[in-house]
C-alpha cells in the first residue's frame, strides 16, 4: 500500500526522497521535475503499469510490517492480466508486496521479480543481484560468491565454537598466537570429522542392520 504522504498526496511514490521517480526519469524520462500526470503518461507510453497489490487494508502508520492481513482486499488482478495481456513480468518494491501476491493471487507470468531482493521465504522464484569488478561470466562468478560464502560459514564456526573473536590480553603477540591456535583448532577438528564421520555412518547402519 502506498505510504501516508503518498495517499495524501494521491501519488504513487509521493515522497520526495523515495527514489522511485529519479529511476523513471534515468530509464525513461519519467523524473520527479515533470507534473505527476506526465510522468503517467511517459510510464504508459513504454507499457509499464504501477499498481498497488492491496486494493485495501487497514495499517497503522506507513510500514508494509503494520498491514492487519485481516482486512487485506487484493486488487482485481485475473481481470487486470485478461485486458492487459502483453503483461510478461510483474515487479515488487518490497517483501510484503510480493509476500501478499503470491498467496492471494497466483499468477505466474514469465518472472515475478521482487526488487527489494530479500527472500521470500514461500515464494515460486528467487531473484539475486551481484555486483562485481571481476572479468567472469555468469557461472564463474556464481561459483566465487558461494566460495565466501564457505568461507563466511568457517569464520562464523571459529567464532562461535573457537572463540576465534576473543582478544585474552594485551599482547599483540599473544593475540596471534590465540587466534593461530583457534584456527589449527578448527582444522584438526574438520579433518578429524572427515576422517572418521563416513565410516562411523557406514558402523551404524550395520548394527541397525542388524539388530
Amino acid at each position: 500500500m502506498p505510504s501516508a504522504a503518498s495517499i495524501a498526496a494521491h501519488q504513487y511514490y509521493g515522497l520526495p526522497r523515495n527514489a522511485f521517480w529519479r529511476i523513471m526519469g534515468e530509464f525513461f524520462g519519467a523524473g520527479p521535475e515533470l507534473p505527476y500526470a506526465d510522468r503517467l503518461q511517459i510510464l504508459q507510453d513504454h507499457g509499464i503499469a504501477v499498481w498497488d497489490v492491496l486494493k485495501a487494508c487497514e495499517r497503522e502508520g506507513s510500514l508494509d510490517s503494520n498491514i492487519d492481513l485481516r482486512t487485506a482486499e487484493v486488487n482485481d488482478f485475473p481481470s487486470f492480466f485478461r485486458r492487459h495481456r502483453t503483461i510478461k513480468r510483474v515487479y515488487f518494491n518490497g517483501s510484503k508486496a510480493a509476500e501478499i501476491y503470491r498467496k492471494r493471487v497466483l499468477h505466474r507470468s514469465r518472472k515475478n521479480f521482487q526488487l527489494d531482493l530479500f527472500d521470500p521465504a514461500d515464494g515460486y522464484f528467487e531473484y539475486s543481484a551481484i555486483t562485481t569488478n571481476k572479468s567472469l561470466n555468469g557461472r564463474n562468478l556464481w561459483a566465487f560468491l558461494n566460495g565466501r560464502g564457505t568461507h563466511e560459514k568457517a569464520y562464523s564456526e571459529l567464532k562461535t565454537g573457537f572463540a576465534f573473536d576473543t582478544v585474552p590480553s594485551h599482547h599483540y603477540g599473544a593475540n596471534c598466537a590465540w587466534q593461530a591456535l583457534s584456527v589449527m583448532a578448527h582444522n584438526l577438528m574438520k579433518s578429524f570429522q572427515v576422517a572418521t564421520t563416513a565410516s562411523r555412518r557406514r558402523l551404524v547402519f550395520g548394527e541397525a542392520d542388524r539388530l
